[in-house]
């Protein structure tokens, strides 16, 4: 038996979800959402900042990081920790369920309500990674306006958590494209199930008469 297209988005799915696994992941646990530099004639200023640690150094020494945990942080930067700690959990989850629909699938065994929960659960995980993106880029705004964004930028962690929603979204599209289409009723076995049921005697409602 041929196997059908779902087969095949399924596994493609599969890899667009780990993938963006990984790099929610990353993005997540590396302090390198904003890099700032600093230089004049007496100083060199160099940090990275993340969601939960943050590593500068001057004029050349060694990094010295700390913890968010422990530094005095708004309400709305607990908020995107937040939105991104629930973005990577639902990606994990998205990614095992792909795994148990990639090996149901395989056996033709998947349901419709499964496609549809997994394309959820995708979608869902990436829209909490992007809400907890908006929160630190409007943060980031903030912060450094007023000039001094020629000192600062987005670095490549939080681009990281970009391309994972955009990953997020992919392979929520691809669940529930891998939606089964019904199989079409074939009339001859709708006919002989109807003849089986029917008490013996009482003929064939669907003959002609003479």
């Amino acid at each position: 038996m041929a196997k059908p297209p779902a087969f095949y988005t399924v596994k493609i799915g599969l890899a667009a979800i780990a993938l963006g696994t990984a790099f929610a992941i990353v993005s997540l646990a590396t302090p390198r959402w904003v890099t700032i530099s600093v230089q004049n004639q007496t100083d060199d200023y160099l940090s990275h900042r993340g969601l939960w640690q943050e590593c500068g150094r001057t004029n050349g020494t060694s990094y010295t990081c700390q913890a968010t945990t422990s530094m005095s942080t708004s309400h709305a930067f607990k908020a995107a920790q937040a939105m991104s700690v629930l973005g990577v959990v639902g990606f994990c989850v998205a990614s095992a369920l792909f795994i148990v629909v990639n090996c149901r699938n395989s056996k033709l065994e998947t349901s419709e309500n499964l496609f549809f929960f997994l394309a959820v659960e995708c979608v869902g995980s990436a829209i909490f990674t992007l809400i907890g993106l908006c929160i630190y880029g409007s943060l980031f705004g903030q912060s450094f306006q007023g000039g001094r964004l020629d000192h600062a930028r987005l670095d490549f962690a939080f681009y990281f958590g970009m391309v994972s929603v955009l990953l997020g979204i992919l392979s929520g599209a691809l669940a529930r494209w891998s939606v089964p289409d019904p199989e079409p009723d074939d009339f001859d076995s709708i006919l002989a199930e109807e003849d089986r049921k029917r008490p013996e005697g009482t003929g064939n409602q669907y003959e002609l008469p003479n």
